[in-house]
Order: C-alpha cells, then structure tokens, then sequence
C-alpha cells in the first residue's frame, strides 16, 4: 500500500506523487512543495526509505505543469518524509536524505512521466479510508501494489534547483534550532543529513563495520580553507576503483558536502573524512558483496595533530618492530586507503609499551614502508629518498616531492632496506595532519644531532607557506 506519512509514522492525506528516484543534482536543496511522494510498499519493489525534494508550479485548471526531463536517468529509489503539512492549496516542506532504497531505473522506465494521484473520497469511491489513494494513468506494475488506478489526466512534475538555497537542510520545519546545536566537537553528513559528530552511526550489520570493507580519504581545512582538496578526492575515486565500491556522489557532490558540512560545524581549522562503504546486503543473509548496497559519508573534527605537539617540537621517536610486519601489498592494496589497521595497532602497542612516540612498519621482505596515518622520507648527502612500495601513495608525500623540486632537491621513490634508512643524515614522516614532521630517533638511532635537521625544516615551512597559496586553497564559506 502507497501512503504518504509524517515522522511519527501517522499517515496523512492530500496531494501526493510517487517518484522513481532523484538525481542527486536536483535534491541538494530546500525547496517548497505541493506534490509529495512516499512509498511503503511490502512487496520489495520499493526497498527503503528516504525523502525528496520537488518544487512543483500551479497552473490553470488546478492541475500541475510538467518537465519530466531526466527521469530516465534516475538511478535510486526515493521518498519523502514530512514534518509539517498543510492541505488544500498550503505548502508541505520536507528534507531529502540519501538514498538507502535498492535501484528502480525500471520504474523509472516503466513511469514515464511519473505516476501521480490524489487522495479518494467518500463521494463515489470504493476506498475511501483515509490514505488510500487514486492514481492517474498509474503503470500496471505500480498499479500492482493495491492502488486503487483510475484514467484520467496525468499530472506531472518540475524538479528545480534554487540557488537561494545552497546548503542541505537537516530537519524541515526545525531550521531554528539549529543554533541550539554544539558544533565545536564537528559534523557528519550521513543520508543527506547534517547532524552533530556524535549522532552519526552506521548499522552494527554494515560490512564496513563487520567486515572493515571501508576506503576513505582525509583532507583539512586550515585558517578556514581546504587545502588540495581535488588531490585528496581524485585518490578517494581511485580508491573506490579499486576496491569496487560505487557511491552517486560525484566529486563536486562530494566537494558541495564538504563545503557545507564544515560551514555548518563553523571549524576553521579541520580534520575531514569521507568515507565509503560496502554497506548492507540488500538479500538478507547474503555473503556476495555485489548484493550491498554500497553508501557515503562524512565527516569534520578539530583538526587532528598525528604527533601531539611536544613531539613537533623535539622531534619524533619511532620504533621498528622486529617481528610485526606491514599486510602484503598484495593481500591488501596499500594505495587504496582502508582501515585495516591491525598491523599498525599492534605496532603502536609495542611503542608505546617501549616508550616511543610511534611506530614504523617493514615489509615481508625487510623494505621500510609507512607508519600509522603517515609516509617517511630520508636525506642522505642532501637527497631525498622515500619508500616506493607497501605505502600508500600520501599527498603530503606528493607535496613534499613538489617542494623538494621547488627548491632543487633531488628526490627519488625507492626501496629502502633498514640498514640503509638508519644511515640517514635526517628522517622525517609526512602526513596530513601535521605536515612534514621531524623524526629524530628511530629505534636507538638518533638523527640530526637529536634535533630538527635543516633540509627538514625547509620543507615544513615551505609546506605551510603553500596554505597561503590561493590556487592550492578553496575558502570555505561560513554564511550558508
């Protein structure tokens, strides 16, 4: 049975459309609408439940005027869920999220222009119970679910964007209270939703969580900017590729997101993580990972130093564990970035047990790799050197390489042995959070004099003066 419902679950009347799913381009809004649609079939055909935007335009006779174009192209199924309504001519205001329905680009197909009704009355109707509705030129499969179908003419449907309206709404009817909200612990964007860091959760039978069958990527925001931004979204597509997750999120979706995610937290300077994962079979019991139903999210906190601060300042102590070694390369690609973190979690217990900052990884083959959230580099007689294999392929790794360049410092990709990375003149790590960060003792070798080493400091500063640089940063912006 078709029905449209509020939030407590009590199904309501008047005007409603069923649609065969949205683009993402046409729901990132708050829009008034006339026309609303939900779904709530038990036959699977609609799988799910989310909620959609339409902003649907009178014209003469009471009808509505249509411009179905795109509709063929809508890949998910949609819903809507409303707050507040009011009938007979009023406005219904709701929120889209995203989707968590399986595919209906065959209803699409098979709705045309969409399948639109109204609710029957008692006059003449065999269904007069409240809610049931009567459609117009219903398909016979939608007809299928226990509708009540009639011919008569079709109404349609106009889905706008309004650039008034440029960041996603939470919950319609509740934008007031949102400056009610603490924000300074960071955001979420989860099914088209923002809401406060804590209140974000994903299903205890999610593969992500049960599985780890997750890939990510994490950029930051400093002084209210991000930095490279579209370096850190091209390695997360190439992430997804890799570990064959696909998401309907396009890279300026993802982008718009995050944008409007941090300015909602109001965090000027950030840690910013999206994520994809496998998600929930949609057969139940299935153990084929084609069968989930693959979903983004993200999310911003205070940025996060992966070395705390007394450690910037003296320098890193790193330990090589002697019998813990990196996951092979060709178990798990270490390009793609995952949480498969049981490696490095063991290695973290045997530094921090030992007294040391943090811990760094050999391969299978005694090759220096990567530590936990950062890359290592080595200068020896002014040149720089850099595990080429186990890693993941960092972007403050990449940047650190274009500084090197910047400033005339031979820099290479290579396997690097134990032996040889101790003989180093400077060590030092790179990552996200923190930058190219000093490393002045590994194991019970001490570098540099135990102090910063020279070339290193060079590229720390050169890599924060870069933040400055308005073609590497893209301005948050705060009053959306």
């Amino acid at each position: 049975m078709v029905s449209v419902t509020d939030r407590n679950g009590q199904r309501i009347g008047g005007v409603v459309t069923i649609v065969a799913g949205l683009r993402q381009q046409h729901v990132d809004h708050q829009l008034n609408l006339r026309l609303v649609a939900m779904t709530n079939a038990d036959d699977g055909f609609f799988n799910g439940i989310g909620r959609v935007f339409a902003d649907t335009k009178a014209c003469p006779g009471g009808h509505q005027k249509s411009d179905p174009t795109g509709l063929s192209q809508f890949e998910r199924c949609a819903c809507v869920l409303v707050d507040e309504c009011v009938f007979d001519g009023g406005l219904i205001r709701a929120v889209f999220v995203q989707n968590i329905g399986q595919s209906v680009m065959q209803l699409a197909k098979t709705a045309g222009e969409g399948c639109f009704g109204e609710r029957a009355n008692s006059a003449g109707s065999d269904k007069a119970q409240a809610g049931t509705l009567r459609f117009h030129n219903a398909p016979a499969r939608v007809a299928q679910t226990g509708i009540n179908a009639k011919n008569s003419d079709c109404f349609a449907h106009d889905f706008r964007q309004s650039e008034s309206h440029k960041r996603t709404v939470l919950n319609a009817g509740k934008e007031s209270k949102m400056s009610d909200i603490d924000w300074s612990k960071g955001a979420a964007w989860m099914r088209g939703e923002i809401m406060p860091v804590g209140q974000a959760a994903i299903p205890v039978t999610d593969w992500g969580l049960t599985h780890s069958d997750i890939t990510y990527d994490v950029v930051h925001v400093w002084d209210g900017r991000f930095f490279r931004i579209d370096d850190y979204l091209a390695r997360f597509e190439r992430s997804l590729e890799k570990c064959r997750l696909s998401v309907p999120q396009s890279r300026e979706d993802m982008k718009t997101i995050l944008h409007q995610m941090v300015a909602q937290s109001g965090l000027r300077r950030s840690y910013v993580s999206v994520v994809a994962s496998r998600g929930q079979p949609t057969v139940s019991g299935s153990r084929d990972p084609r069968d989930c139903e693959n979903h983004f999210y993200a999310w911003c906190v205070p940025f996060v130093w992966v070395f705390l601060e007394h450690v910037l300042e003296r320098g890193a102590h790193l330990v090589v564990p002697d019998h813990i070694r990196r996951i092979a390369a060709h178990s798990v690609d270490p390009t793609a970035k995952n949480y498969h973190w049981g490696d490095f979690t063991q290695g973290l217990f045997e530094a921090k047990e030992a007294g040391y900052d943090n811990t760094l990884l050999l391969d299978a083959a005694g090759n220096v790799t990567e530590g936990p959230g950062y890359n290592v580099f080595m200068i020896k007689d002014g040149k720089a050197k850099t595990p080429r294999s186990g890693v993941l392929e960092g972007i403050t790794r990449k940047i650190t390489m274009e500084i090197c360049a910047h400033h005339g410092i031979e820099c290479e990709e290579a396997d690097i042995q134990l032996d040889e990375f101790l003989e180093a003149d400077e060590v030092f790590a790179t990552t996200t959070g923190g930058g190219p960060v000093s490393v002045t003792r590994v194991n019970d070798r001490v570098f540099s004099n135990d102090a910063h080493g020279e070339i290193t400091k060079l590229l720390n500063a050169t890599y924060w003066d870069w933040h400055n640089d308005p073609e590497m940063n893209e301005a948050v912006d705060y009053s959306i």
